[in-house]
């Protein structure tokens, strides 16, 4: 019977995480003498919340279907929304109940409302908490999740099935590598932001926060009238220019990053399509045939079909690519299906994998 166990598990792990991020609003409350203990108080809340949770949902393995995975990704958002309310509902700001909830849920989904009508005479340790918020929210609670999903040996495997008798093959995608790409680009282009901003004329503290809410896109200021309070047109520019950096698509830095490692070069996929390996070896033309095993790299080739469109651009997909409707296929295609656009080219790279490592053990003397 499938429990929610794994769910739950990541939630309190995301929960601690969250506390955490407390402590540094907590840090500035004491160094600039605000008064209270908010932050300390709803860091504890959370962190102790968090570790029942993982306490509580702690098993020997760790499994993740579709739908739960579907019930994380909602339900994880919210728990973060409702729990990173706590410094406002704490502090001497009066928040009523669903104000700190709006001013929560609006920075960790990077909306940029806000309840807040006068931000210069807010306490500095409020408006940090609103600019982590915001910069939690834009790199993603998800992605932030992926991170933890390899090391509990769950790495996305719901999504893949391998058909055969008796046996259950699983490919796992590289994601702590994906991941640590996709946060280390956020988290450099965060400080080049801070970095230009301090330069031409922002405090260290306004700097560091317009940074956090710049990369994230979000838009929460430390002043009512926002980066105009500053009158820079060089910090405008700035602004504009890693506005544009935060919005482009991190698959795209993804790709970069791989393309500056080595040349990679697609090549014909006649290989492992529609079963020419089989036939080439029940017909007897092995001692005639060289067959070689092309590796790819998965992660290379997917956005390559993702950026190229090709899934969407070819007029016949059985004269290019392996069909998911190909009777012989190894990997079960349902799943990726529903993950639209990304789903087919997902499959497909998954698919040739398995097909090179299916031959390559199977026909290991002919090859």
């Amino acid at each position: 019977m499938a429990t929610n166990k794994t769910v739950f598990f990541l939630i309190g792990i995301l929960l601690i995480v969250l506390g955490g991020s407390m402590l540094a609003p907590y840090a500035l409350q004491v160094i600039l003498k605000e008064g209270g203990h908010s932050f300390i108080s709803a860091s504890f809340v959370t962190i102790f919340i968090g570790v029942l949770f993982v306490l509580a949902n702690l098993e020997k393995e760790f499994k993740l279907n579709l739908r739960q995975t579907f019930l994380f990704s909602s339900l994880a958002w919210f728990m973060v929304a409702i729990f990173g309310s706590l410094p406002f509902l704490l502090s001497s700001q009066d928040f009523s109940l669903s104000e700190a909830f709006f001013e929560s849920m609006s920075g960790i989904t990077t909306t940029g409302a806000t309840i807040i009508s006068d931000l210069d005479s807010s306490p500095k340790s409020i408006l940090l908490w609103r600019a982590i918020m915001q910069w939690l929210g834009g790199i993603g609670i998800v992605v932030m999740a992926i991170t933890i999903l390899p090391l509990l040996k769950v790495g996305g495997m719901q999504l893949f099935k391998m058909e055969g008798p008796d046996s259950t093959e699983k490919i796992l995608p590289r994601t702590i590598e994906v991941a640590a790409i996709i946060i280390s680009t956020y988290v450099i282009l965060t400080l080049f932001c801070g970095f230009f901003y301090w330069i031409f004329g922002m405090t260290v503290f306004d700097s560091i926060c317009h940074a956090m809410t710049t990369i994230a896109t979000g838009g929460f200021s430390t002043h009512n009238d926002s980066i105009g309070f500053f009158k820079s047109s060089n910090i405008e520019i700035v602004a504009s220019i890693f506005i544009i950096l935060g919005s482009i698509p991190f698959i795209s830095y993804l790709k970069f990053s791989y393309i500056q490692n080595d040349v990679y070069a697609e090549t014909n996929h006649t290989l492992c399509k529609c079963g020419l390996v089989e036939n080439v070896i029940l017909n007897g033309l092995e001692d005639v045939t060289t067959l070689i095993v092309l590796r790819r790299n998965i992660i290379k080739q997917c956005v390559s079909y993702i950026v190229r469109n090709d899934f969407q651009n070819i007029t016949l997909a059985w004269q290019w690519y392996l069909h998911p409707t190909y009777a012989k296929k190894i990997i079960n295609p349902e799943p990726f299906i529903k993950l639209g656009g990304l789903g087919l080219p997902l499959w497909y790279c998954y698919e040739m994998s398995a097909r090179q490592e299916y031959y390559s053990q199977k026909f290991s003397k002919k090859i």
